[in-house]
């Protein structure tokens, strides 16, 4: 049996503002994707350790194609494309092996998130992708 791909709104900034069904799936799963070379070095996961302490001790895939669509080192359209499916491609690996991987995002993952690529990808090749909403910036504001 394969995992699932949960793609997790952690909000705006406010570790008050995660969903307490973002905070469930972080506690309840030993693996979290984390755009960006290193997890400690990323927004989401800054956010997300402040809510869910134990965070600190789950096996993270960190993953450069996995961040901002500018993110270095794809700086272009058909080299970024190339990194988001081996960034798919990892977590595919994952989910192949059984685990659930909870993929940390910030705000919402609808709204301008890199997680639709990778999301978009994984339900291509087969596999269940979820999205757990979280609280848009903009929201937050009003």
């Amino acid at each position: 049996m394969t995992g699932i791909l949960f793609g997790t709104g952690i909000g705006p900034g406010d570790p008050e503002l995660m969903t307490l069904k973002a905070v469930r799936l972080i506690r309840e799963n030993d693996t979290i994707a984390v755009p960006g070379e290193k997890p400690e070095e990323s927004i989401a996961y800054q956010i997300a350790v402040q809510a869910v302490p134990e965070l600190a001790e789950k096996l993270h895939l960190a993953h450069p194609a996995l961040s901002g669509p500018c993110h270095p080192p794809y700086p272009f359209r058909r080299l970024r494309g190339y990194g988001r499916r081996r960034g798919a491609e990892k977590i595919e690996e994952l989910l192949d092996a059984g685990k659930n991987v909870v993929f940390l995002t910030l705000g919402d993952p609808t709204v301008y998130s890199t997680y639709l690529y990778v999301h978009r990808r994984v339900l291509e090749d087969g596999y269940d992708a979820r999205i757990v909403s979280g609280v848009t910036s903009f929201c937050a504001a009003a």
